[in-house]
């Protein structure tokens, strides 16, 4: 049977989505948010609090209430807003199922999402492979690669004008561009949306980007071309869930393997992107049950570069 986290409803999602998003926040504050008395929401928070999701201190005689940074149950998981994740429904089902109540946050910035993991604010992620490397390092381990997920779909755009090449920091597009060998300078961008834009403006010469917006680069005239990355975003989860990494797992690489006859639309609806593009983009994804860690090795020296390309100095050194 299931483990199904006792007692948690929707006003404790309530609670922690007001927390995760503003907090820490005092107890009125998140009376006020929530339009419930603070002897409801003080029972709230206890729990929370004792099943691990939020941290309780007590700071000039006024308690704050933040998201935990060692979270022992998933409320919330992150994805990129891409094509690439068209089980991910199945596996929020599976979560469901174990934990009660998790919602999706969709990003657009990798290491925004990265930031959100190793803070807490969400427990489970599906995070570019790079992202996830550099995140494991500055965060002393506390987010670990823990199953599968996407390959390919990214590709190289080239514009008939502008200068430089346009990728999202910290992320796969980095290390798509270090295997491209596309010139300099390197620009930096928020989201694939906004690449694209710069593309079709002219801002910049060249772009990696991901599906369904490289079918978009195509549809606008502009040239695409492959960039093989074998594993795109994975399965990576806050360390405080060691003690659940294997069922979540199970739950994941169950989903994956059904990948090919999930619900496309349910999934385009999750993060707003148009069903017919994400369905015609699905073929240039492969899906992974499990990580292959001899592949990830051999991605070591362009993600080495990647972490820190040329002009890295010149960005950090202001005197």
């Amino acid at each position: 049977m299931p483990r199904r986290a006792s007692g948690v409803d929707e006003l404790d999602i309530r609670i922690y989505d007001a927390v995760a998003e503003g907090g820490p926040l005092t107890l009125s504050e998140i009376s006020r948010s929530t339009g419930r008395g603070k002897a409801v929401i003080f029972r709230h928070i206890r729990k929370l609090a004792a099943i691990g999701i939020l941290e309780l201190r007590e700071v000039g005689g006024v308690l704050l209430v933040g998201p935990s940074t060692a979270p022992r149950r998933v409320m919330a998981m992150g994805i990129m807003r891409a094509a690439e994740y068209p089980y991910v429904p199945g596996i929020l089902r599976g979560l469901r199922d174990l934990y009660g109540p998790v919602r999706a946050v969709v990003y657009d910035d990798a290491w925004r999402e990265a930031e959100d993991l190793l803070s807490g604010r969400i427990q489970l992620a599906m995070v570019p492979l790079l992202t996830a490397l550099a995140a494991n390092r500055l965060g002393h381990g506390r987010v670990q690669i823990i199953g599968g997920g996407s390959g390919g779909g990214m590709g190289v755009v080239r514009a008939p004008a502008g200068t430089g090449h346009a990728v999202v920091r910290m992320s796969n597009t980095e290390l798509c561009a270090e295997r491209a060998g596309l010139e300099g300078p390197r620009l930096y961008y928020g989201g694939a949306g906004e690449i694209l834009g710069a593309l079709i403006s002219g801002s910049a010469h060249e772009g990696v980007l991901w599906e369904p917006y490289l079918s978009m680069a195509s549809a606008a005239g502009l040239r695409v071309e492959p960039c093989e990355i074998e594993h795109c975003c994975l399965l990576t989860a806050n360390s405080g869930l060691a003690g659940e990494y294997d069922s979540i797992s199970r739950i994941a690489a169950s989903a994956i393997s059904k990948a090919r006859s999930a619900d496309v639309g349910a999934y385009a609806q999750l993060v707003g992107l148009p069903a017919n593009l994400v369905e015609s983009s699905i073929s240039s994804y492969t899906f992974h049950e499990e990580p292959d860690v001899g592949r990830i090795e051999l991605s070591l020296p362009a993600a080495r570069r990647s972490l820190l390309p040329e002009g890295s100095v010149r960005e950090a050194v202001i005197a």
